[in-house]
């Protein structure tokens, strides 16, 4: 009946008075574009599914603090709506506030690994003056894109790469807009591309800039705004209401990149480019080929804004970012535009429903956000390879087939000898012809290592041997890491070589900040109050911060898993084994990592732990941060040197496999880690 009910509201809507871009087409792994090649694509047409789920957007429910600017602004989950009669998302600043923090509206991707995307958004654009309504790219004040309007005048759009630096060329022009802005539904279009920005309306080209282009990861966000300054002017009279008809976007992913080219089996289609570092282009783009706009885009002066001397940043988030302390439920609306909802269990917005943004199992009443690892631990978890393998069979005059495994990184070989047929040739050369092919896959719960070998096509044709490694039994949700954050009460003590007062025992009997559980190990912040995302916890202040986790590593191998910390800042500690469970102290960690400003490179500190297939290991990983900048990472690689747990240096995000839970089902194969705060 709802799928009835917003067709018929269809059919009496608004017909679409613009021009689309052309959609990407799937090929293997990568949408195909005008503007290149993408790993990822994101989109929702509310016109066609008004009240469904859309999935990657999380709404932002935190202040920026005034700083320069007359007011305060803050984003609340209320100002996100859906309008019923115009089938669109909305975001609203309220009318007539005359005092900080003004109450605003902001919705970004849930992952902030995007390197390079093509985005449209179908918009109309409000004319209540007195906000900024902007579609942009963010990863810092120097490394960020926008596509904005000033409610105020919206005959122009205002088009802007950020300075990249201090000396750096403004880069700010203003095109014409659509006549009609504020009444119909027009197509704007940004395509971040290497070395260049480019800015389409209704699917023509209007603004190229080459100067000032970011070349680090971020995140994609959509807003309406106001604090008062001399850009956004206002705050509005008028509820001045931002419609959003549906958005198309081809993302470049870091993480997705990754995984892909670690997991070339994971994609038999995948392009010999797919660096994660630029867009394969496509063959058939023709963004450079589109014939510029008439209204001719022409260099702005300086603006006089007072916190900036040109157009200043649309994007939310900034160093002077302050946890909200507005609630983050939602009430119902009195208004006739239903209110949305954000949901933090899915990553998606609904319309059902009002919500909470904290974890239950929170021992604090933080605002959180989902986790961005879910879709990269998906990645992992369904490529059908973790390693890049080639086999070479030869025969020999053994009684027995002998398997051994040569690992370099994430290419190895397998050797596989087999008993000679008569009139066979015995070959002892390892250098033999290769006539399989292996893929490796993890299915089951198998307590051995199975083998299938298709049967060749034709005598002497190449055939695949495929590996089937045990899972561990996950039938009591015991997948992922539990993990535990406190305040850092030793601070300040880092610079002393190896900082020896942080004694990570006294912990045990502490009550978290909040716990809970991910499925990646990682953390990076740049600096005193910078506010980060701890899986999935926002905002945290990353400077003073301890994280513990603790889980099991199921042996889906036998041999050699190698636990490896490549660098950290300021230290960390691994116990493995029955001290990962208790009686685990700052002098038995099986592993210690440690920053300091008189080692000019850190080593990496990796130990090899010998395992069975069916063997259940437990782990416990302590890491703190003294003050200022922080970074935590963990790694865990397979015998055959698959990866079994990794960190993105940098990204606040990882992966896992499958063969890392919190506890063994069966507890006599290993004993549940103690409660957080009652531990021994």
């Amino acid at each position: 009946m709802k799928r009835a009910a917003t067709n018929l509201l269809a059919l009496g809507s608004t017909a679409y008075a613009y021009t689309s871009s052309a959609a990407g087409s799937k090929s293997g792994c990568y949408w195909n574009t005008e503007a290149g090649s993408f790993n990822t694509r994101f989109g929702h047409d509310f016109s066609l599914d008004l009240y469904g789920t859309v999935q990657d957007l999380l709404p932002n429910t935190y202040t920026v603090l005034a700083g320069l600017n007359p007011l305060a602004r803050r984003f609340d989950l209320v100002n996100i709506g859906l309008d019923p009669l115009d089938l669109s998302l909305t975001l609203t600043v309220p009318g007539g506030q005359t005092t900080g923090p003004i109450s605003v509206a902001q919705l970004e991707t849930e992952y902030s690994d995007i390197l390079y995307a093509s985005v449209r958004t179908v918009a109309k654009i409000s004319n209540v003056p007195g906000t900024t309504n902007a579609f942009i790219f963010y990863a810092n004040d120097t490394q960020e894109v926008d596509f904005a309007f000033l409610t105020s005048d919206i005959s122009k759009a205002w088009l802007t790469n950020e300075q990249t630096s201090y000396g750096s060329p403004y880069t700010t022009y203003s095109v014409a807009a659509p006549a009609d802005a504020n009444t119909a539904w027009h197509e704007y279009r940004l395509d971040w591309l290497p070395g260049v920005s480019k800015f389409y309306i209704d699917g023509v080209l209007v603004q190229t800039i080459t100067d000032n282009v970011p070349t680090t990861p971020g995140s994609w966000i959509w807003n309406n705004w106001s604090n008062g300054n001399a850009w956004a002017q206002g705050p509005p009279l008028a509820d001045s209401v931002l419609k959003i008809r549906s958005i198309d976007a081809y993302f470049n992913r870091t993480s997705v990149a990754d995984t892909i080219n670690s997991n070339p089996l994971f994609c038999p289609a995948v392009a010999a480019s797919s660096s994660s570092s630029s867009v394969a282009p496509s063959s058939s783009s023709s963004s450079s080929s589109v014939a510029p706009s008439s209204s001719a885009s022409s260099s702005v002066a300086p603006s006089s804004s007072a916190s900036s001397s040109v157009a200043p940043s649309s994007s939310s988030a900034s160093s002077s970012v302050a946890p909200s302390s507005s609630s983050a439920s939602i009430s119902s609306s009195s208004s006739s535009i239903a209110s949305a909802s954000i949901s933090s269990s899915s990553s998606s917005i609904s319309s059902s429903a009002a919500l909470s943004s904290t974890k239950s199992s929170s021992s604090s009443a933080m605002s959180t956000t989902s986790s961005s690892s879910s879709s990269s631990v998906v990645a992992a978890n369904t490529a059908p390879a973790t390693v890049s393998f080639t086999t070479i069979t030869t025969a020999w005059t053994g009684t027995y087939t002998a398997t051994s495994t040569a690992v370099s990184g994430l290419a190895a070989t397998v050797y596989i000898e087999t008993p000679a047929k008569k009139g066979q040739v015995i070959s002892t050369s390892s250098t033999a012809k290769a006539s399989y092919t292996t893929v490796t896959t993890h299915s089951g719960t198998a307590s051995t290592i199975g083998y299938v070998t298709a049967t060749p096509r034709a005598a002497g044709a190449t055939t695949t041997v495929t590996i089937v490694y045990p899972t561990p039994v996950t039938t009591c949700g015991n997948q992922g890491i539990n993990f535990a954050a406190y305040t850092n009460k030793y601070s300040g003590g880092q610079a002393t070589y190896g900082y020896p007062s942080f004694i990570p025992e006294t912990y045990k009997k502490v009550s978290p900040w909040f716990s809970d559980d991910t499925t990646y190990i990682a953390e990076s912040n740049d600096a005193y109050g910078d506010y980060i995302n701890v899986y999935g916890y926002y905002p945290v202040d990353g400077s003073n911060l301890v994280l513990d986790h603790t889980f099991y590593l199921f042996a889906s191998q036998t041999g050699y898993y190698s636990l490896n910390i490549p660098y950290t800042d300021d230290i960390q500690f691994v116990w493995v084994g029955a001290n990962a469970v208790s009686g685990w102290t700052r002098a038995n960690a099986d592993i210690t990592q440690f920053w300091s400003s008189q080692i000019a490179t850190q080593t990496p500190q990796t130990l090899a732990y010998y395992l069975t297939v069916g063997q259940y290991l437990p782990i416990r990983t302590m890491w703190a941060n003294g003050g200022g900048q922080g970074d935590m990472r963990f790694n865990i690689y397979a015998p055959d040197g698959s990866i079994v747990l990794s960190s993105n240096a940098g990204q606040n995000s990882g992966v896992s496999s499958v063969d890392i839970v919190q506890n063994p089902c069966n507890s006599a194969l290993g004993a549940n880690f103690p409660t957080w705060g009652k531990e021994t």
